[in-house]
């Protein structure tokens, strides 16, 4: 699978970059990434590329989105928006044209960003 362009951000990810914590060249750099690697199944619903460098956007996403052991996440206090997966949306548009909702996540042991494919429109 290969992701095309990115056609919609997280909202948390939007707000975090109107309030100057995530810049432009972050935003570039991930899409940069998503956009020129070769995705292969990983799980039923996921698909992952092994990466060669780690941009500064997913340990942002990963930090601020993800369930501490309280079940806290930063974004919920810092933003003042409900923890939920459709803050925590993009939509690729991959090749064949077809649009794809999704979240991400990484595995730090085999350095693979993992797109996880959500059911939500």
């Amino acid at each position: 699978m290969y992701i095309r362009k990115i056609n919609k951000i997280p909202l948390f990810i939007g707000r975090y970059f109107n309030n100057g914590k995530i810049s432009i060249d972050d935003i570039n750099e991930f899409e940069k990434i998503i956009i020129n690697s070769e995705y292969f199944f990983y799980d039923k619903n996921k698909y992952a590329t092994k990466l060669k460098s780690k941009p500064k956007l997913l340990d942002f996403y990963i930090e601020h989105s993800k369930l501490d052991n309280k079940y806290y996440c930063k974004y919920e206090d810092e933003l003042d928006i409900p923890k939920s997966i459709s803050n925590e949306i993009y939509k690729f548009e991959i090749v064949g044209d077809d649009i794809i909702a999704a979240t991400i996540d990484f595995n730090k042991d085999e350095n693979l960003l993992i797109i996880n494919i959500e059911e939500i429109w």
